[in-house]
């Protein structure tokens, strides 16, 4: 969360019409009718990140294999790919607004289960599931303005 706050800061100091914030799913999976971009990863950019992801030796208690296989799962989305990853790109303004918003709707990222394997993924989904649509759905009302997210993509999982 300070990440988040240091970024918003150095971006309202330096470039208030800077428009490629890129939001990631880390522990909290971005539900479909939020993402607006998507990045398609064939086998040999997906080969590459797995290389790039074994170099995280100090990570000895996170199993990066966890977000390969979301990668995987998200190719899903796309149907004509090897894997995929998904975001919600933004702007400066809507970004501190979505700060603002889940700070007062009381957001902490420690609600949500840590994603450290394929083995706990299951039970992280289902244990944060009524957070995080709750949050969700505050980040698609600022996001959206009455714009879908990326067609075809649904309503909710």
């Amino acid at each position: 969360m300070e990440t988040t706050k240091s970024l918003l800061y150095a971006l309202e100091q330096y470039d208030t019409d800077f428009s490629n914030i890129y939001l990631y799913e880390v522990n909290c999976l971005i539900i479909p009718n939020i993402i607006n971009t998507i990045n398609i990863l064939d086998i040999e950019l997906f080969k590459q990140k797995k290389e790039l992801l074994n170099q995280f030796k100090s990570q000895s208690v996170m199993d990066f294999d966890v977000f390969l296989l979301l990668n995987r799962m998200k190719r899903l989305l796309n149907g004509k790919c090897y894997g995929a990853e998904v975001f919600i790109k933004t702007d400066v303004k809507k970004f501190k607004a979505i700060c603002k918003e889940l700070e007062n709707a009381g957001f902490k990222p420690e609600q949500f289960r840590q994603l450290s394997s394929r083995y706990n993924l299951l039970i992280s989904l289902i244990k944060s599931h009524s957070l995080k649509k709750k949050y969700s759905q505050i980040v698609h009302k600022i996001i959206n303005q009455g714009q879908e997210g990326v067609k075809g993509l649904g309503k909710s999982y």
